[in-house]
């Protein structure tokens, strides 16, 4: 946990380890238990939770350039900055535009902007 806490991940691909079937894990002992697998999981996922709000809330404050490039949520469009930082805001403007913006407010892996 503490090197993940001093690299601050952007992204991270959290999956459960288990052994397939015919492999050489099966016969690596000890084997931990289902329910401790799961623990760490869990731990892992609320940390990476605590430390992506904590990086997008550095990004507050932003305003520059993003790449329109989808459908949000709630009707909003989605774009991308230069560090790749997606910012969701209201506009009408299509995917493949570019626009100026400034984010206004951090979420759970990214962050909310207004048309500069």
């Amino acid at each position: 946990m503490e090197l993940i806490k001093w690299l601050r991940p952007d992204a991270m691909n959290i999956s459960r380890f288990w052994s397939r079937p015919g492999t050489e894990a099966t016969l690596m002992k000890p084997q931990l238990p289902g329910r401790e697998i799961k623990r760490r999981s869990t731990e892992l996922n609320e940390l990476w939770r605590q430390l992506n709000y904590d990086s997008a809330s550095r990004w507050v404050g932003w305003e520059g350039e993003i790449l329109l490039d989808g459908a949000g949520h709630s009707g909003t469009m989605v774009g991308r900055n230069f560090a790749y930082k997606e910012i969701a805001l209201e506009t009408e403007v299509k995917p493949g535009n570019f626009m100026f913006v400034k984010a206004t407010k951090a979420g759970q892996g990214f962050l909310t902007g207004v048309k500069k």
